[in-house]
């Protein structure tokens, strides 16, 4: 929503914005602010994990520019017997629906009263699934399971030999989440098409995080393995996009505000620090990244699956290497993880202690901090703990200059405001 990792955000007590049921910052800026400034009408339907008390969310800032209709509340009600609260804090039940199948409804009951009012609209759509518990759908897509379980009959080899049996299972119903959830996003095109705005209306698809679902023996989300890191971003713009090109090259989910922003011909405000992917997706240009970052802020550790304390950390990738740098318990960084992308695409070598593969992990560490101090990351000063003080004075120095070209705001508007008339977003 703001463009910005979330190290570089804060939540509204001013601390580090990096855990669940946490308020952001009301006064930060998301992409919904600048599209209603530009006159979209900007609603949002389902999970909501932007707040610090569970239950409604009422209108004003805490709704971070959505002003629309909004129909959620925080983390989200169940899957089956769904619910979201009214603006005056009514809780509506909608029995015997699935929440993706309930959001979709609800979002397009504002899209055609607002299509017949003819304004610009933005809808953010947060389905839950697919998410654990795995198991739950409706009575009317529970065979989804079955044909699940006679078609994923492969794992990758990276699940562990005891794990495969156990594995495929909880692959076949995570195909099956996601199965249902591609039947939600048909619901949403074939309504956009009895509306009659699906030629106008440009659809984004990505996601938040994956699921390791026993790969690597890990069950969750808060590893850099690509199963949890590699998510969706799919782009559908009727004669703006071309159907069916796949464009290769890094990006980020902080690449989505700008990219939207950018798309609709609206300046990207300088605090967004992503790049805008606005001329891959209409020119087919390559990726503006050579390396993209990522990051978990909370001790996480996973005695059940035998990785035990992993600490805070941060990765970097590039279209070779992916390393991970991790925080000690006794408060310094040290190299965690080093995978050859190219050569060992499931990740099942770690390289970190090859000797040949300091100058890669030096290249890569530099990076990492020049991200930090861009971004004013507090694991800047972990990385520089271990140096005397007169070094960290001059590497802080050195990596906290100006840059020539910032990286906010590395639009290409140019080439994409066409002057097209306000499309749905």
């Amino acid at each position: 929503m703001t463009g910005r990792p979330a190290h570089a955000l804060r939540d509204d007590r001013g601390e580090v914005y990096m855990m669940n049921d946490r308020q952001l910052d009301p006064t930060e800026t998301t992409y919904a602010h600048v599209l209603t400034a530009a006159g979209y009408r900007c609603s949002y339907f389902g999970k909501w994990h932007n707040d610090a008390q569970r239950g409604p969310i009422p209108p004003g800032p805490r709704r971070l520019g959505f002003d629309g209709d909004f129909r959620s509340f925080q983390t989200g009600s169940p899957r089956l017997n769904p619910f979201y609260y009214s603006d005056e804090g009514e809780r509506i039940d909608s029995p015997e629906t699935w929440a993706p199948f309930m959001d979709t409804a609800l979002a397009l009951e504002t899209l055609g009263d607002g299509h017949g009012r003819g304004e610009p609209q933005m809808l953010a759509l947060s389905y839950n699934p697919p998410h654990g518990p795995y198991d739950i759908l409706p009575p009317e897509l529970e065979h989804y399971f079955d044909e699940a379980r006679d078609s994923v009959t492969e794992l990758a080899p990276n699940v562990p030999d005891e794990l495969k049996e156990q594995a495929l299972e909880v692959m076949a119903q995570y195909h099956a989440q996601v199965r249902g959830v591609d039947d939600a996003i048909g619901r949403l095109i074939d309504g956009l098409d009895q509306i009659g705005c699906a030629d106008e209306t440009l659809i984004v698809l990505s996601s938040d995080h994956g699921d390791q679902v026993l790969s690597h023996g890990l069950v969750g989300k808060n590893q850099f393995y690509d199963e949890s890191l590699n998510v969706p971003l799919v782009a559908k713009w009727p004669g703006k996009i071309a159907a069916g090109r796949r464009i290769e090259g890094l990006a980020s989910s902080c690449d989505i505000a700008p990219t939207l922003l950018d798309l609709v011909g609206l300046e990207i405000p300088s605090r967004m620090l992503g790049a805008s992917l606005a001329p891959c997706l209409l020119h087919g240009e390559s990726s503006p990244h050579d390396e993209v970052f990522a990051e978990v802020q909370h001790p996480w550790f996973d005695w059940f699956h035998g990785q035990g304390w992993q600490g805070n950390r941060r990765c970097v990738i590039t279209n070779r290497y992916k390393l991970v740098v991790r925080e000690r318990g006794t408060g310094e960084a040290e190299p965690y993880q080093l995978f050859d992308l190219q050569e060992d695409p499931h990740e099942l070598n770690n390289l970190v202690k090859e000797e040949g593969k300091v100058p890669v992990i030096s290249d890569l560490g530099r990076k990492l901090l020049r991200w930090m101090a861009q971004t004013q990351d507090p694991f800047f000063e972990v990385m520089l703990k271990e140096l005397p003080p007169h070094e960290r004075i001059m590497w802080r120095q050195k990596y906290t200059q100006p840059q020539k070209e910032p990286i906010a705001n590395r639009a290409l508007s140019e080439k994409t405001n066409n002057g097209f008339s306000k499309p749905l977003v």
